[in-house]
């Protein structure tokens, strides 16, 4: 009788490891891979590392060889512009700066035609100067309205050729709660305004 059960225990034994090498087995959460699934996997992974070995060899320096290019120009446009920039004085700079010089009428009236022409309200505020620069000022603006009337608003301020304005310091928030309108806050720098 045991040799009988040692027969038996054997004979399960091999058809158990037959059965592991060709078909697979699962016991519990314990997963045995047949011979088959272990050359599928082996061959998918040795195409995945052939493919990061080439996005390495190739693209990659590729990738570094553009960024030392573009690293290059960057460098090289620097230089010229510096070299073009010290053969400036500093009030010469400060000059050419600005933006234009405007009569005061003429910038609240186009202004506010862009704005009336746009469903906007806000206002148009001047400070100092923060360039510095002398006899300038810039133009703080604060407008209230829909997303696309302020952005019209900007792009007919910054396309107008007698006011060639450029906008700084753009933010964008939601209106007063309960009001569905946006407010814009934002400055054009150095802009000659005379009276």
């Amino acid at each position: 009788m045991r040799k009988i059960l040692i027969i038996l225990l054997i004979v399960l034994m091999i058809i158990l490891a037959y059965s592991s090498i060709f078909s697979g087995l699962s016991i519990f959460n314990f997963r045995v891979y047949a011979m088959k699934e272990i050359e599928e996997t082996n061959i998918f992974l040795q195409e995945r590392i052939d493919e990061n070995k080439q996005l390495v060899e190739i693209e990659f320096n590729k990738k570094i060889d553009e960024l030392n290019s573009s690293s290059n120009n960057l460098k090289k446009a620097k230089q010229e512009y510096e070299a073009i920039a010290n053969s400036y004085t500093e009030e010469e700079i400060k000059k050419a700066s600005t933006v234009g010089e405007y009569k005061s009428e003429f910038i609240w009236v186009a202004l506010g035609n862009y704005a009336t022409v746009e469903g906007l309200t806000g206002k148009f505020d001047l400070t100092e100067s923060s360039n510095g620069t002398p006899d300038a000022q810039d133009i703080m603006f604060t407008l209230i309205g829909s997303y696309s009337g302020i952005t019209d608003f900007i792009y007919d301020i910054e396309n107008d050729e007698e006011l060639k304005f450029k906008i700084e310091n753009f933010e964008l928030v939601p209106g007063e709660q309960g009001v569905e309108a946006l407010q814009a806050t934002f400055s054009v720098k150095d802009v000659s305004i005379t009276n």
